[in-house]
């Protein structure tokens, strides 16, 4: 499956700082964060787990959060600027 949209927001966040609803994802160390314009509602499996591999750019990450309807947020900790 293939699935392209756009990173609309970027974050910086500290370790320790839950991400995504009730918290499910908690950064282990600082990292940035991007939100996606694509979730649930665009046919992303709102089950997908927490490090679900995801491309940004190219570069492999992975999926920091629980999915929502319109979006999903993925770590951008690894991925260049």
């Amino acid at each position: 499956m293939t699935l392209r949209s756009e990173i609309i927001a970027v974050r910086d966040i500290e370790a320790g700082e839950p991400v995504g609803y009730g918290g499910r994802w908690i950064a282990p160390r600082r990292s940035r964060i991007g939100v996606v314009a694509a979730g649930y509602g665009d046919g992303y499996d709102r089950h997908a787990l927490d490090g679900t591999p995801v491309l940004v750019d190219g570069q492999r990450t992975s999926l920091a959060g629980k999915v929502s309807m319109d979006m999903v947020v993925v770590d951008l900790g690894d991925v260049p600027e």
